[in-house]
């Protein structure tokens, strides 16, 4: 049993990587990296599409697709072959598998750390919170406190 599952939206998003050739899919995965990093570049994926004569919004699904596989493989801590091993359910050709799964290894820690520097800046973290103390302080050193009431006129 593979070690990362792939639901049928992630099958068919890769499905024109299932005809190309396995350079073209190396650039693909150049693409994902790219894409976890910053977003999608419009005119790398212009230019991906105008060559495998398809539309860039299939080229930029396919590469999210891809982008998800390398994110989870790097969540779960995968190792290079068993990368190979889960994204051999995918459908693709051998040849495309390894160089995902060869792409994986290579890039594995770059992958760790975009996903280290998306987790810290997801959330935000208070680092000095003395301003609220500061502030109890001076709300319960006041003398004259109002206090709003309902007055009917």
């Amino acid at each position: 049993m593979p070690l990362l599952s792939f639901d049928t939206k992630t099958k068919n998003d890769l499905t024109i990587c299932k005809g190309i050739k396995s350079e073209f899919f190396a650039q693909f995965c150049k693409i994902a990296l790219d894409f976890l990093k910053g977003g999608a570049n419009r005119k790398m994926l212009k230019g991906a599409g105008q060559k495998l004569k398809v539309k860039a919004e299939e080229v930029e699904i396919a590469v999210g697709s891809i982008a998800r596989i390398l994110m989870d493989g790097a969540k779960k801590a995968l190792t290079e072959n068993d990368m190979l091993f889960s994204v051999g359910d995918l459908g693709l050709s051998s040849e495309c598998c390894q160089v995902l799964s060869k792409f994986y290894g290579d890039k594995k820690d770059e992958i760790i750390s975009v996903l280290e520097k998306s987790k810290t800046s997801a959330i935000p973290e208070f680092i000095s919170l003395n301003w609220r103390l500061e502030v109890e302080v001076a709300r319960r050193t006041r003398h004259n406190e109002a206090k709003p009431s309902n007055f009917y006129f």
